[in-house]
Order: structure tokens, then C-alpha cells, then sequence
């Protein structure tokens, strides 16, 4: 007994001793291998395999570090082989992969071998279970972790099943698929549920009949459920920027099948288009999907595409878009009421349409915008891929209309667009012109801002070439003709008539310039140059073209506030402006000239003008400068002149007829003499305008020979001083003054009705007598003139009559009435004046005679 029992004790003592041998070799060839801090608890082992209550260490190599631990770990052997690896269950099973600082980065784009990975499956166990899962890795967030549970199976005939559960905060993600392997194949097949709900299935087949692999497969989405939930649990692994959506596409339905044959052994997932490609894919969106970038979506698409060797045929390739509130950034920068609501896209192949580097796919396109503006485009479009990926387009036409258009300074009415257009767009740039009778127009267009109204504008753009480099909008060209004309323009300062713009558009991203000739219908025409830099002030040059007006006179057909009474039967007037402004006019500059100015104006006709003027506007401040206006000669019903003035006239835009008239000098000849007014400053804002007016050197001579009184004649030199002054439009003269000239002169005044009355009268006789031939050594008088037009002289004469009485001195008060207007008008009538005068003066004495007596 003794002997037996120390032969068990030997053998359990070599037993424990081959153990601890053994596992102290099994950790060297763990750590050999890479296992570090490998420990367990509860290791249990018996016929049908091992169990261990807990298991944790890590694995370490040129990849980076997995730790791993598992809970509740059973190990089962059996099946057809006693050692075969029969079943690997666990409870708990926690992992966290951290890659190393040099992991081999492989090419993303590389192709995998499916059927070495199936080769790989004959070492899996029967059955795979694990209850709770938990896989930390890195991702977008810096780590993220997986939860979820793992099955796999081995089924009859060498076919695998799994399913894999991953759950989120808010559902699960349940997939399950088998996978058939074989000799030359491998076969898969895959449902997606999400919170229980069916989303995807998907089959597909990985086979290489000659050395070559045939991927075929197709992927289903029945309906796909509401699960947004799902976006908000990849958001940390795939991060914010990978998607443009907030929400996934519920409701959508897809089809999609496709074979792709490589003709040789692929390096890249690409080169599985290289060879022989058949793919059909359907999808509609039955449910709004809201895009950041884009707008709510829904539609539907259909392709149908053949590839041979890089030539491709395009059997089916439909598409009809739906987008609701489009979101565009392009679309951002247009007014409110440019912004479409609702876009519709059509996009329809031509039947056998073929694509290679000799030829390429030609697209029947139809889209429409709905809003305050709608419009529509319609057309072909060639597809090409050689030299690069590109889109031509020859005979699109983009129409639209609109009711009304409220901008920002434009208000437009009546709205008709119609463009038709041609162009290509790359990858880098979109270049688009516009053809021949490229047009918009409205029924009116006005801007309250300016007291602007046109009568159905038409806005022509034929010809004009946008480019646009689509990695920076903004630094888009436009050049070519823009034409704008309008059949009647009002305005306060225009007469209604048509206008016409013609000039060449130059638009940059730094600078937008147009130049050409603005014309008004009855004749005016002006030459513009108008640049306006990006984040400068604007400058417009406007040349005036010759006016000659001899023919016509387009001043006074455009001008509203054109005086009426003046029109001119000759004269050249010429001039340039320039404008410079930010949004508004902020100043103005130029000249206006006019020579050889022959015409009429009231009741008087003048001639040989010339004259200068200079513009100036800063702000609200207007200055108008006449340096030198001249008229050779004048004749309200008696010749004056040479006539020469210099001053100018300031006001301000809000009120520009009650500015200020500086007169620097101002002289005009008149009876051999000269008149000359004094520099002052007139206010015509004030009730009263008053201004000293000088006569020098006038002959009675010459007054006497345009003068109408019979029998009356003389000599002498006046000068004076006469106060004037101008009141409600009425001419005032108080208290002037004229007297003659040293040594005097002499008068004669031999009227037969002047004789008449010396006869019944004695002091009458006197006096008749002394003026038969009076010579005088002093004549002065008082100067008066009323708001009647009557001239009231009180004259003084000194002097005697060489033939009474011994030439006695003789002294006379003498006072004349005269009624100017009457006595011009008697005068204009008895010359030889033009018919537009003598019709002015006859309306003039029948409107008096008309007016009733105050």
C-alpha cells in the first residue's frame, strides 16, 4: 500500500513538473510570437476542450498593439477530427486596436484576393459566438468604439453564416450574410436590417475562370427606413466633412446590378473598368432629402451602361431631379427675388449613344426653375472624355418670364428672357456664349430712386462670352456686346422719346466697363466710357457728338425744361462730362461749347454766340461757369450788342433755380455806346434781385434813327447810371440817372402835330420854337421804369436856340411817358423781323387785349 501510494504521489509530482514545463514553454513561444502580459484566471480543462474564466494581454508587432480581453472564454474541440477547433464561445470580448507610428500604409486603391482570404476560412471554427463585443479603434473623432455581438457558423456544404449586431444609443445594425467558397469562386450574400426594420440586400459572386476575376453582384434597397439615428452614430467615425446631409434619404428605393470582367490581372480598383463592364442601376427618392449645398431632392435615376475595353455605350441613362428650395451657393448672391423655389431636371441620352476617345455621349437636357422668375433650358449636351472629362453644348435655349421683379433700384414689369446659348465646362473652367438675338425684355422697367420710367427695354446680349473658373467664381470674365434700348424713357429733366445703348461689356473680377454711344431718338448722341473698379468708385466720360443745329436742334427735343421761346437756326455745340460716384453720383465735371450760335429767343434775335460753359457737381453742390460768353449781336426790336459775359451760377440739387448768379463783368454795345453792369451777386432765392447798370458813351444820333417819333433828330453823347432790379419776374428801374455828355448837343423836333398845337397854344408855341433847334449844354434825367413796362423820363435840358431871341438861355423840364413793350413791339413789327417773331408779338397784344382790367 505504502509502495503504490508512492508511486502516485511520483507520477502527479512529474506531472505537475511536464506542466509547468510546458507552460513555461508555451509563454516563450507566446512571447516569441508577439503576446505580451498574457494573463488568465479560472483556467479549467476536461475531455471536451478548455475554459477560462478570464484572459487579457496584448499582441504587439510592425502593425501596432492589440489588447485584447476575454470573459467567460470556452474552447470546444471535436467534429471530424478530435482536434479540430469545433466551437469558440465568449461571454465578454473587449478589443482596442492602436496602430504603430510606422504602419505600413497600403494602397488604398490596391484589389484583394477574395478567393486567398476563402482559402483562410477552412481554419475558422464551426461556431463563432460572441455575446458582447466591444472593438475600440481609431477614427475621424481620434477613437471611437464599437458595441454590439457575433456569430458565425459553418453550414453544410462548407458555407458560412454570421451575423453581426452593432448597437447605438438610439437602434441596432443587424447584418447577416453567408458566404459560399470554392475552387474558383466565392459567392456572398448580405441583409442589412436597421432597428429591426429590412434596408439592403446585397449578392455578389468573385470568380476567375482564366486567371482573371468577373466581379458580379447586385445591391437592393427595398425602402430604406427612418433611421437618422444611424447618421449621428457614424458621424464620429467618418466625421462632419464626409457628408453633405444631415439626415439619411428615408423612403429611397435602389437597384443596382453590374459584371465587371478585367481582361488582365487588376492592380487598382479601377482597372475592373478596364475590360468588359455591364451596370444597371435604378434609384428614386419617392421623400425630400435635404442637402446642405443643394435642397430638398427627390427623383429618380436610371442607368444603363455597356463598357468595352474603354469604350463605352450608354444604353439608358435617364434622370429626373427634383429640388425644392434649391440651396446653391452660386444662388446665395442673387437679390431675393431671382431665386428660384423649385428646380425640375431632365436628362435624357440619344438612343446608342457611345462614349470613347474618338467619340462621345450626346444628352437630351430639360430643366426648369419655378419662383418669381420662372425659366426654363433646353438642349443638347455632347459628353466627351478625351483630352480630359467635358461637357459641349451648341444649340441650348434658356427662356423665361416673369410677372414682376422688385430689385434693389429697379422695379421690372412684363418680363420676357430668351438665350440661346453654346459652350463647354471642364473640371476647371465653364465657358458660355450667347447667341445671335440673345434678349431680355420687360413691358417697363423703372427706378423710383432716380425718376426713371422706360417703355418696353430690351436688353440685347448676342455675342457675349462668360468664363468662369470653377475653383473661384468670382473671378469670372465677361465680354461682348450689350445693347439696351427702350422705346420711350420719362423722366423730369428728358422729354419722352426712345433711347438706344450700344457698347461693348468688359467685366472682370476686379472691374466691370462699358463702352459705347448712348442715342436718343431725335438726335442727341453721346460717346461713353464708364469703368467701375471692384471696391472703388465708378467714372463715367460722356462726350457729347457734334450738335450741328442748322437741321435740327436735339437739345430741345430731349430737354423738358428747355426754354420754349429760345430755338436756334445755326451754331455747333460740343462738350464731354466726366461722373464719378460710388452707388450714387458723388461728383461731375465738364464742359459744354457752343459757336457760331445764331437763333431767336422770346421776341429777339441774337447771333454770332459763342460761349463755354463748365459743369461742376460735388455732392449736392452744383457750379456752372461761363468764362467767356459773347454774342456778336442782338436786336429786341433795335441792334445792340457785341455783348460779353463772365460769371457763373451756384446752386444745390434740391433746389437748382434758386442758386446764386455772380456777375464778374458783363458789357454789351447799344446806340454806338455801351451798357455795362456792375459785379454783384444776384440771390434768386430772394423776393428781389437788384444790380447797378452803367450806360457810357450812347449817341442820341443813333437813338433817334431806331427811335419811330417823326420830325425828331440830334447829337449828343449820354452816360448813366440806372438801379435795376427784378421782382415776380417783372422789371423794376428806381431813381436812375442820364445826362449828356460836355459840350452837349442839339435837338430839333419839327412835327407837323407839334406845330398844330402851337397854334391854339401860347406856351406850347414857345416851346415848339425853341426846339426847332436847340442846342443844349446840359440834358439830364430821371430814370423810372414800373411793373407796367412804362419809362418815365423827367428830362432837363440848358441850353438856347441860336434863332429866338438873340439865343437867350433857355431852361426846359420836360416829361416823357413811354410804353416800352408798346414801343418794341411797334418797333419789331415796322423791320423786317421773322415770322416767329411777329406771331409772338401779335399773341402778345391779343392776350393783353384779353386780360381783364384789374
Amino acid at each position: 500500500m505504502r509502495k503504490a501510494l508512492s508511486i502516485v504521489v511520483g507520477l502527479v509530482c512529474l506531472i505537475l513538473l511536464l506542466m509547468a514545463v510546458a507552460v513555461f514553454l508555451a509563454q516563450r513561444a507566446l512571447t516569441a510570437a508577439g503576446v505580451e502580459q498574457l494573463d488568465w484566471q479560472g483556467l479549467r480543462l476536461d475531455h471536451s476542450g478548455l475554459q477560462i474564466e478570464q484572459l487579457s494581454g496584448r499582441y504587439r508587432d510592425q502593425q501596432g498593439l492589440l489588447g485584447f480581453q476575454f470573459g467567460e472564454l470556452t474552447v470546444r474541440l471535436g467534429g471530424e477530427s478530435p482536434l479540430r477547433l469545433a466551437a469558440f464561445e465568449v461571454q465578454n470580448l473587449a478589443l482596442d486596436w492602436q496602430p504603430g507610428a510606422t504602419l505600413a500604409q497600403e494602397d488604398a486603391g490596391a484589389v484583394p484576393d477574395p478567393l486567398a482570404w476563402a482559402q483562410q476560412l477552412a481554419w475558422l471554427p464551426d461556431r463563432v459566438q460572441v455575446e458582447q463585443l466591444q472593438v475600440r479603434l481609431p477614427c475621424a473623432a481620434g477613437h471611437c468604439t464599437a458595441e454590439g455581438q457575433l456569430q458565425l457558423s459553418r453550414a453544410e456544404a462548407e458555407r458560412f453564416v454570421s451575423r453581426v449586431v452593432l448597437r447605438a444609443a438610439e437602434g441596432t445594425l443587424e447584418l447577416d450574410a453567408q458566404l459560399q467558397p470554392g475552387t474558383d469562386a466565392l459567392a456572398l450574400q448580405a441583409q442589412l436590417q436597421l432597428s429591426g426594420r429590412p434596408a439592403a440586400v446585397l449578392e455578389g459572386r468573385w470568380s476567375e475562370p482564366e486567371q482573371t476575376p468577373v466581379w458580379e453582384g447586385r445591391l437592393q434597397v427595398l425602402e430604406w427606413p427612418q433611421a437618422d439615428w444611424l447618421l449621428t452614430y457614424i458621424t464620429p467615425w467618418l466625421g462632419h466633412q464626409n457628408y453633405p446631409f444631415q439626415q439619411l434619404p428615408t423612403g429611397m428605393q435602389a437597384d443596382m446590378e453590374w459584371t465587371l470582367a478585367a481582361q488582365v490581372q487588376p492592380l487598382q480598383w479601377t482597372d475592373l473598368f478596364e475590360g468588359q463592364v455591364q451596370l444597371r442601376a435604378e434609384m428614386s427618392l419617392p421623400q425630400p432629402w435635404f442637402w446642405q449645398d443643394v435642397g430638398e431632392l427627390q427623383g429618380r435615376l436610371e442607368l444603363d451602361l455597356d463598357g468595352d475595353n474603354g469604350r463605352w455605350q450608354l444604353r439608358q441613362g435617364t434622370a429626373r431631379l427634383l429640388i425644392e428650395q434649391p440651396a446653391f451657393k452660386v444662388l446665395a448672391d442673387l437679390p431675393a427675388d431671382l431665386r428660384p423655389t423649385r428646380l425640375n431636371v431632365q436628362i435624357d441620352p440619344q438612343s446608342g449613344s457611345v462614349l470613347d476617345a474618338a467619340t462621345a455621349i450626346s444628352l437630351e437636357i430639360k430643366g426648369q426653375a419655378s419662383g418669381p422668375v420662372e425659366l426654363s433650358l433646353a438642349g443638347g449636351i455632347v459628353l466627351a472624355s478625351q483630352p480630359q472629362w467635358q461637357a459641349q453644348w451648341q444649340q441650348l435655349m434658356l427662356t423665361g418670364s416673369a410677372d414682376r421683379l422688385e430689385l434693389e433700384a429697379l422695379s421690372l414689369r412684363g418680363i420676357k428672357l430668351q438665350w440661346p446659348l453654346k459652350g463647354k465646362v471642364n473640371a476647371q473652367q465653364l465657358d458660355v456664349q450667347l447667341g445671335s438675338g440673345a434678349t431680355l425684355r420687360a413691358a417697363s422697367a423703372s427706378a423710383p430712386s432716380a425718376d426713371m420710367l422706360l417703355a418696353t427695354p430690351s436688353l440685347d446680349l448676342s455675342g457675349l462670352q462668360l468664363r468662369t473658373p470653377l475653383d473661384n467664381p468670382q473671378d469670372t470674365i465677361a465680354q461682348g456686346r450689350l445693347n439696351l434700348s427702350a422705346a420711350s424713357a420719362s423722366h423730369a429733366l428728358l422729354k419722352p422719346q426712345g433711347w438706344m445703348l450700344e457698347g461693348q461689356l468688359d467685366y472682370a473680377a476686379e472691374r466691370i466697363g462699358w463702352k459705347g454711344v448712348v442715342k436718343g431718338e431725335r438726335g442727341l448722341a453721346m460717346d461713353v466710357q464708364f469703368a467701375w473698379p471692384s471696391g472703388g468708385a465708378w467714372q463715367a466720360d460722356v462726350a457729347l457728338q457734334e450738335v450741328f443745329l442748322r437741321a435740327a436742334n436735339p437739345l430741345a427735343a430731349t430737354l423738358a425744361d428747355w426754354p420754349a421761346l429760345l430755338s436756334f437756326a445755326s451754331g455747333r455745340l460740343t462738350g464731354q462730362v466726366q461722373a464719378v460716384g460710388s452707388s450714387g453720383l458723388d461728383s461731375l465735371t465738364g464742359q459744354l461749347r457752343l459757336s457760331g450760335g445764331k437763333g431767336i429767343y422770346d421776341r429777339l434775335t441774337f447771333e454770332g454766340m459763342t460761349a463755354t460753359a463748365a459743369v461742376s457737381l460735388k455732392g449736392e453742390a452744383l457750379l456752372v461757369d461761363f468764362p467767356n460768353l459773347r454774342l456778336q449781336a442782338l436786336d429786341p426790336g433795335m441792334p445792340l450788342g457785341p455783348l460779353t459775359f463772365t460769371g457763373d451760377y451756384s446752386a444745390t440739387l434740391a433746389a437748382p433755380d434758386k442758386g446764386r448768379i455772380r456777375i464778374k463783368a458783363a458789357q454789351m454795345g447799344m446806340l454806338g455806346g455801351e451798357l455795362r453792369l456792375m459785379p454783384t451777386t444776384l440771390v434768386l432765392a430772394e423776393p428781389r434781385q437788384s444790380v447797378i447798370v452803367e450806360l457810357a458813351g450812347v449817341e442820341l444820333a443813333s437813338l433817334f434813327e431806331v427811335y419811330p417819333a417823326e420830325g425828331l433828330s440830334g447829337r449828343g453823347t449820354l452816360d448813366g447810371r440806372l438801379p435795376v432790379s427784378l421782382e415776380a419776374g417783372k422789371l423794376l428801374i428806381d431813381e436812375g440817372q442820364l445826362q449828356a455828355r460836355e459840350p452837349g448837343g442839339f435837338l430839333r423836333y419839327r412835327s407837323a402835330k407839334l406845330e398844330d398845337l402851337a397854334r391854339t397854344n401860347v406856351g406850347m408855341r414857345q416851346v415848339a420854337a425853341a426846339l426847332d433847334d436847340f442846342h443844349y449844354s446840359v440834358l439830364s434825367s430821371d430814370v423810372a421804369y414800373d411793373q407796367d413796362g412804362l419809362l418815365i423820363l423827367g428830362l432837363q435840358l440848358q441850353g438856347r436856340n441860336p434863332s429866338l431871341e438873340g439865343g437867350r438861355p433857355i431852361h426846359l423840364n420836360i416829361r416823357l411817358e413811354e410804353n416800352v413793350p408798346a414801343l418794341l413791339a411797334s418797333l419789331q413789327l415796322s423791320g423786317q423781323v421773322s415770322e416767329i417773331i411777329q406771331k409772338r408779338v401779335q399773341e402778345r397784344f391779343l392776350q393783353q387785349r384779353l386780360a381783364p382790367a384789374p
